[in-house]
């Protein structure tokens, strides 16, 4: 538990999504509201199917939702501009997936320094931040390795080192932990823990283990689109 969860980052507010399915609509999420606070560890849960991928999708600004408020770091969203979504969510948002989505071509460390060039830093200061973030996390030796020579741990590390260095305030991640095992499962929420805990951010991970779980702040359960 973190004792210094301050600020609302992120404030849903009776949010839903729906989808048309041809003869009938699907509605993903039904009136969902929930909060994010900085130095917050909040577990999303649910089975396939309930929810959890539209609901950080919505988090993250990658979709809209069907009506309900959207309020982000103070700022109504509800209605932003596409401009102004996808600046948002470049800056302040970091996403980490379960299949690492590490481009094949680059080394870790231009993996990392490429969301910081995305941002605008320059090429000198990019490759410098990349290479702290790797340290931090025991990587600094595979700075010049290409994924396909990594572990399934050090993909993920790296993953994280670049959903991170440009300190966005929301970090989701979706399934962090489901392609490795056990103690590398623990090692990543390990990282995640000491991130929330090291700047203010807040972070929202979705996650079928219960032990995972276990380690949050607290825990939001989804069925059929519901909070419940």
């Amino acid at each position: 538990m973190n004792n210094s969860i301050t600020e609302l980052i992120l404030s849903l507010d009776q949010v839903s999504k729906e989808y048309d399915a041809g003869r009938s609509i699907v509605r993903a999420l039904d009136r969902v509201s929930l909060e994010l606070r900085q130095g917050e560890l909040l577990g999303i849960a649910g089975p396939s199917g309930s929810g959890k991928s539209t609901l950080l999708s919505i988090m993250g600004l990658v979709i809209r939702p069907s009506s309900g408020r959207m309020i982000f770091a103070g700022r109504d969203l509800t209605h932003g501009s596409d401009g102004v979504l996808r600046d948002m969510r470049r800056k302040e948002i970091g996403f980490i997936f379960q299949y690492f989505h590490l481009l094949p071509t680059l080394t870790a460390e231009e993996n990392v320094s490429l969301s910081l060039l995305l941002n605008g830093v320059s090429l000198h200061e990019a490759n410098e931040r990349a290479r702290l973030a790797l340290s931090q996390v025991g990587l600094l030796e595979r700075a010049s390795h290409y994924p396909t020579q990594l572990s399934g741990g050090e993909l993920q590390r790296v993953a994280i080192c670049r959903a991170t260095v440009h300190r966005p305030q929301v970090i989701l991640a979706d399934e962090p932990t489901g392609n490795l095992d056990t103690a590398r499962g623990h090692e990543i929420v390990d990282l995640l823990d000491s991130l929330r805990r090291s700047y203010p951010c807040g972070i929202a991970m979705v996650s079928h283990n219960e032990e995972m779980l276990e380690r949050c702040d607290r825990i939001v359960h989804l069925r059929d689109g519901k909070i419940g």
